[in-house]
């Protein structure tokens, strides 16, 4: 949740800026007694899961966090969440070994894809790679109500991962990060991945925040929200 300041009644106050806020979206689909399959791909330590939780605390959630220091503290945060599955597994468009970038202890920047600043990888170690629908398959999970990804650059390839389940409609909800800046080797296409997911049916419903830079005047970073269009279609029936 953010904040902003307003100014009303010749008075300045502090308001919630409700921009920020991605559950709001995902209460206008679901209640919160509801039992949902929800995953977190790039799961960091735990926190989005434990928002997830927080609001749908009848949902199973599946964390997915390669990263050695990371996984292990994620694994103290979730391990004996009986509503956590945790898993210490990328994601990604074949199931492989790949090595892993590290820019720092805990930190949120790790990624499969090389930063462009030699200078800032702190470690690197191989990881194992899973698909979303080997995944899902193994699991025997039919279908996810909200999908977050948050991999630093490496979206694209969890998508391509996940063909049979976008294919078929198995999720309904999907948050994405979008790197638009040039810290990665690979930069991210947004153009690519609205073009793939609008051809599977799923529409750019909101973009809940964005990172912007006053020195270099351009958006670094945002998250945005695509459902499929049969959700759209409940919500206008209702």
């Amino acid at each position: 949740m953010g904040f902003r300041i307003a100014y009303r009644n010749r008075k300045y106050r502090l308001e919630k800026n409700l921009f920020f806020n991605e559950y709001l979206v995902y209460k206008k689909f679901y209640k919160k007694d509801e039992e949902l399959t929800i995953f977190d791909v790039g799961a960091h330590v735990g926190q989005s899961s434990e928002q997830f939780h927080k609001h749908f605390p009848r949902s199973k959630i599946h964390a997915f966090e390669p990263g050695r220091d990371n996984f292990s503290e994620l694994l103290r945060n979730l391990g004996e969440k009986d509503w956590a599955v945790i898993n210490n597994l990328a994601v990604g468009k074949y199931e492989q070994v790949s090595e892993m970038y590290l820019t720092g202890a805990l930190s949120t920047g790790n990624s499969l894809v090389k930063p462009q600043d030699d200078d800032s990888i702190y470690e690197r170690h191989e990881v194992e790679i899973t698909t979303l629908d080997i995944y899902c398959a193994n699991q025997g999970i039919s279908s996810i109500d909200i999908l977050k990804i948050d991999t630093q650059g490496y979206e694209q390839e969890c998508l391509a991962g996940a063909v049979k389940l976008l294919e078929q409609a198995k999720v309904s909800i999907l948050k994405l990060e979008v790197m638009l800046h040039e810290a990665y080797d690979k930069r991210t296409s947004f153009y690519a991945i609205e073009q793939y997911l609008l051809g599977n049916g799923y529409i750019l419903f909101d973009i809940p925040w964005m990172k912007k830079s006053s020195r270099e005047r351009r958006t670094l970073v945002m998250d945005v929200i695509y459902l499929h269009t049969s959700m759209l279609d409940e919500m206008h029936n209702r």
